[in-house]
């Protein structure tokens, strides 16, 4: 089965991951912060959706990114 997902929502999964255990959090952790359900917070961490503008804005903000931060290469 072919990956269509496009490279930036990749990207921007990833960094998220990968932030995320920077500081030590568990998708729990970040799910509480944001106020979203767990099930939302990993389904944007493992890529199987993008969020929405406040949604990605909550994200970024719990990880203290940028989004440029989160779309590096």
């Amino acid at each position: 089965m072919a990956d269509n997902k496009p490279k930036l929502a990749k990207q921007f999964a990833a960094r998220l991951k990968e932030r995320r255990k920077e500081l030590g959090l568990t998708q729990a952790k970040v799910a509480e912060k944001i106020g979203a359900d767990l099930r939302v917070y990993r389904k944007i961490e493992n890529c199987e959706t993008v969020p929405n503008v406040i949604l990605a804005y909550k994200v970024l903000n719990a990880l203290n990114l940028t989004l440029e931060e989160a779309l590096r290469d």
